[in-house]
């Protein structure tokens, strides 16, 4: 999912000094697929971890989340790209992405721990289902 950011960063930077048409048109196509796949990423590893009964709360609040800070970031772009100009605004907010997937690559390895521990201790088996060797140290002990 960190590498998304990097390829959405990139396309954007370009897109922000790109004259030519059909470029701009490529690169927000690029842009576009790789958000469907950053959007639906969180989403499934969200329904892996979450107990059943627990599954829509989560989501929906994730849902809320995502949704509510669009309008945020579109409104300081727009603030930015009316004072500075759009290259610029959209050349700052490319460093502010790649900064913060930068601080995330660092923070990932604790992130993906306490997941493989949730998921290896869930109870949710209809969609994680623990593998053997893990079942037969859990036997032995």
């Amino acid at each position: 999912m960190i590498i998304t950011v990097y390829a959405v960063s990139i396309s954007l930077i370009l897109l922000a000094y790109s004259d030519v048409i059909i470029l701009a048109m490529l690169l927000m196509l690029l842009m576009g697929l790789v958000m469907i796949f950053q959007m639906a990423s969180p989403r499934t590893l969200l329904r892996s971890i979450v107990a059943d009964e627990m599954r829509s709360r989560i989501l929906s609040l994730y849902t809320m989340a995502v949704m509510s800070i669009s309008p945020l970031g579109s409104f300081v772009i727009g603030t930015l790209a009316s004072i500075f100009g759009v290259h610029w605004s959209l050349a700052s907010y490319d460093v502010v992405c790649i900064l913060w997937s930068l601080y995330n690559i660092r923070i990932s390895p604790k992130i993906i721990r306490g997941i493989q521990r949730t998921l290896i201790l869930s109870t949710n088996r209809s969609i994680y289902r623990t593998p053997k060797w893990i079942l037969e140290q859990r036997m032995i002990k």
